[in-house]
């Protein structure tokens, strides 16, 4: 089998946070090459495996054979290593290796993995230290083989590991998941897995992606002129170019509904599964259907288009011209329970795992493009929120945001509210005290903003305990940590406040809060640090440990309205505001 190099490129990303196909499963592989905790002649001390430094627990590892290829061809597996065991809660593990021979050692996790080819020697060298094996994240692989006579499709495997895939009928086969930093080799098996086919080496970079030819090359003998003809209708319609003008050979091809979204909890880390691929000359065809509106996703290594089609535009796609693809890194809020979240894109496959702090990054996406990205809960199947990202030509990171209230009709989710122990406080509507507090009955036209915003006349008795406020309690308990700050519009007569609480009543709960903002009748747009939330429960001030107190488990935010200097011999204040906004989450 002849290697030829179609291209081969490695992904910029910011974040080691690429996640793929990964982890554990319960089909055990071939007993008489499963080594781990197999017969053996020592007691180890057990090795640790980390990523980024972090030992990992129950990441799956795997001793096989040096040699060892997967005994039967019964389903592919796309995973590293099929776990015969996982690290514990400090990312320890342990294995015997047998006296003799040497063996392929594997660890996996989450996007990341190590291999290495051990001896009982070197591998007690190892253990004896207590050592440690860094992983890196893992590479991917396309390629297409010679089918041979007889076999619709060609198995392709990593010696040593567990992984097997099944090629298409062109031949073309896809490897989610190969280890990083040594050199593997590729065993190839006909359709029946009968017949070996020959072994190809490879070695790829952490994040790497790349396309082989691992074709036989077709001598053409010049001295012969084919004169037969070609029927145009038979061609592929659609022709796919690299960035430089040449064909895309073998590009993914893939047809999405707008609202598609990646299947939760099989982790993928580029952009579409194709549906089909081009051929070696960079042309496909394909039934477009007949109504609705489409994603029409094409990749091939670094570079991919993605763009939105009718079913009438589709008819007329004849050329495609493939770009630089780009990573995208930023955040989302997690609840108060969770350790990670799930993050796709509408209309692509690609679906990564967000690390403890919510942070994640989306590897492969189109450059120059408006995509809808959702989140879904770790434990959820549907998407909690979603968030609308605009790459460039190049990868970023940034950082978002959720405008919570525009106040530009009803919400439900709020409410106003004044103090429980009935000091006299009180909100107006039309000159009277209302007690229905109606979020509704105090929306109006402001022609400054030229917008509808929120506009409350209220009374704040003379006591430490009396209050109004105006606020939302969140569906559920939120992470806040990684929120920048907090905005929105106001103006009045009196004085404001902000706080971020989780708070339950007087003698359960906590929240921080800001000092109180004067207001004047001008609009003015104030933005309010988490470093500013020095006030807690009992009025004290403490910049340096109220926030860190509260920021994990927050439940609501609350505007209070109060008075100047001497106001409370006033029976009614008033207050504005309009366009809340938290800036560094997301939910």
């Amino acid at each position: 089998m002849n290697s030829q190099l179609l291209k081969k490129f490695v992904l910029p990303l910011s974040l080691p946070l690429v996640a793929s196909f990964f982890a554990c499963s319960d089909n055990p592989s071939n007993s008489g090459n499963n080594l781990a905790g197999g017969p053996g002649s020592i007691t180890t001390n057990g090795i640790v495996a980390r990523v980024g430094g972090v030992p990992v627990s129950n990441a799956s590892v795997s001793l096989h054979q040096v040699d060892y290829t997967v005994p039967e061809a019964k389903e592919e597996v796309m995973v590293v290593a099929v776990a015969t065991t996982v690290t514990d809660s400090v990312g320890r593990f342990a294995l015997t290796v047998p006296d003799s021979g040497e063996y392929r050692m594997t660890v996996s996790y989450d996007g990341s993995a190590y291999t290495k080819i051990v001896s009982h020697e070197s591998y007690q060298a190892l253990d004896s230290l207590e050592g440690v094996v860094d992983l890196s994240a893992i590479a991917t692989l396309t390629g297409v083989a010679d089918i041979p006579e007889g076999s619709k499709a060609v198995w392709v495997g990593v010696v040593g590991t567990d992984v097997l895939v099944r090629s298409d009928s062109n031949g073309v086969f896809f490897i989610p998941a190969i280890p990083a930093n040594d050199t593997l080799q590729l065993y190839f098996m006909d359709d029946g897995y009968e017949e070996d086919l020959g072994r190809e080496s490879v070695f790829l970079q952490p994040y790497e992606q790349v396309q082989y030819n691992y074709k036989t090359p077709v001598e053409i003998d010049s001295s012969v002129t084919d004169s037969s003809e070609v029927v145009a209708d038979s061609l592929p319609k659609v022709s796919v170019l690299l960035q430089n003008g040449s064909p895309a050979a073998y590009a993914t091809v893939a047809l999405r509904s707008l609202d598609s979204v990646g299947e939760i909890r099989f982790v993928r880390s580029f952009m579409v599964v194709a549906d089909k691929y081009a051929d070696e000359n960079g042309r496909f065809d394909m039934e477009w259907p007949k109504s609705g509106d489409y994603r029409l996703t094409v990749t091939s290594g670094s570079q991919s288009y993605s763009r939105v089609y009718s079913a009438e535009e589709l008819k007329d796609v004849d050329s495609i011209t493939l770009t630089t693809s780009v990573s995208y890194s930023s955040n989302v809020t997690l609840t108060a329970d969770e350790d990670f979240a799930w993050v796709g894109v509408y209309g692509l496959d690609e679906l990564v795992k967000t690390d403890a702090s919510g942070a994640y990054v989306l590897p492969a996406l189109p450059a120059n493009d408006s995509l809808k990205v959702y989140f879904v809960h770790n434990d959820g199947t549907k998407p909690f929120v979603d968030w609308t990202v605009k790459t460039s030509k190049v990868s970023k990171s940034e950082k978002p945001s959720v405008l919570l209230y525009d106040f530009e009709e009803d919400d439900t989710r709020w409410y106003m509210s004044v103090d429980t122990l009935w000091k006299g406080s009180s909100f107006y509507k039309n000159g009277k005290a209302d007690s229905s507090h109606k979020i509704a009955d105090y929306l109006e036209a402001d022609s400054s903003r030229g917008s509808t915003v929120f506009h409350g006349k209220y009374s704040v008795a003379f006591d430490p305990y009396a209050w109004v406020l105006l606020g939302t309690q969140f569906k559920e308990t939120l992470n806040l940590s990684d929120l920048d700050s907090i905005a929105f519009y106001a103006k009045g007569d009196g004085n404001i406040r902000v706080t971020l609480e989780n708070w339950e009543n007087y003698d359960k709960g906590t929240k921080a809060a800001s000092s109180r903002i004067s207001l004047d009748s001008s609009w003015k747009r104030i933005v309010i640090k988490p470093s500013e939330l020095c006030i807690d429960n009992d009025e004290k001030k403490d910049c340096k440990s109220t926030w860190e107190r509260v920021k994990n488990g927050v439940r609501q935010i609350h505007f209070f309205p109060g008075c100047k200097d001497n106001c409370y011999l006033s029976p009614k204040n008033e207050v504005y505001v309009d366009d809340v906004k938290l800036y560094g989450v997301l939910f």
